[in-house]
């Protein structure tokens, strides 16, 4: 099973998961070996960091520990991942519990995922008490998209994403609100997105990534563009279709990060400075159908 080749998996999907090996989410670290390897992971550990390193890989740790400790008060059965990358939210939550949970990425993404779950399945010699499928799916897609939804047990569904909106413009992110909100609004359960990015000023936004490698792909895909121009923003395109918000900020998980620790130790950073940072741009929303969308 370990003879598997993974270089064909996306180099964003790739370098988040890197950046998340220091921390504590789940599997993160042991699927980083079998993409990476041993030796090359430890060289990454050591490695000198550039200044931007510990808001930016903070970041994401503390995006991925908002949605479960959400999902931790939250009974449901049938669970939903768009647009998943190489989380393995699913893989952890179906190896305790008896729930049904769908991973759904673009095909060619969600086939390299099946392959490095079924390495880690057989590595820890995991058992799952819930059921773990994967399906290829375009989130914009409508038919495939109920198709995904209908193949759930009856019940309510939770909806998960970490990182979409922000590569999406308004009439896309219209286009999902509509979609999700049909099938919430049909059969209960509720959307935790922690993709609720904000800028004010798309000069001083560009300004300060301009150093960060990823720039170009920022600017490419237009991210700064398709982040939220401030959180009353988002809040009315939430609930102009029909959606009751639940907002979360960063400091309801900050305790609980391992990469603050990570970089106080290597660049003697203050974690207060992490989180002063870090408590600005991104917060985690769960967003429940209230009313009829536009």
């Amino acid at each position: 099973m370990t003879d598997k080749d993974f270089t064909k998996i996306s180099v964003t999907a790739r370098s988040l998961l890197l950046k998340k090996s220091i921390t504590n989410i789940p599997y993160a670290k042991e699927a980083a070996v079998i993409i990476f390897g041993q030796k090359y992971l430890e060289d990454y550990w050591h490695k000198d960091y550039p200044p931007y390193a510990p808001v930016y890989f903070t970041g994401f740790e503390a995006r991925s520990l908002s949605i479960d400790k959400i999902l931790s008060t939250i009974e449901c059965k049938n669970y939903l991942e768009i647009s998943s990358g190489l989380s393995f939210r699913g893989l952890n939550l179906t190896v305790g519990n008896k729930i049904v949970y769908i991973d759904t990425d673009l095909p060619q993404v969600i086939e390299r995922k099946r392959e490095i779950v079924e390495v880690l399945l057989e590595q820890k010699q995991l058992k799952l008490k819930g059921t773990l499928k994967f399906d290829g799916l375009n989130v914009l897609d409508e038919e495939t998209f109920v198709n995904v939804v209908s193949s759930f047990p009856e019940g309510p569904v939770t909806i998960i994403n970490e990182g979409l909106l922000i590569y999406f413009n308004l009439e896309e992110k219209l286009k999902l609100c509509r979609l999700i909100y049909n099938v919430l609004k049909e059969r209960g359960g509720q959307w935790i997105t922690a993709d609720i990015y904000v800028r004010e000023n798309i000069d001083e936004a560009k300004r300060l990534r301009s150093h960060l490698p990823s720039f170009h792909f920022i600017t490419e895909h237009q991210v700064l563009e398709n982040m939220f121009t401030g959180y009353s923003a988002a809040e009315d395109l939430f609930r102009q279709c029909g959606f009751q918000i639940e907002r979360h900020e960063v400091s309801e998980v900050f305790d609980q990060l391992k990469s603050p620790d990570f970089f106080a130790r290597k660049m003697l950073i203050d974690r207060d400075k992490i989180f002063s940072a870090l408590n600005k741009g991104r917060e985690t929303w769960v967003l429940t159908p209230i009313s009829s969308c536009k």
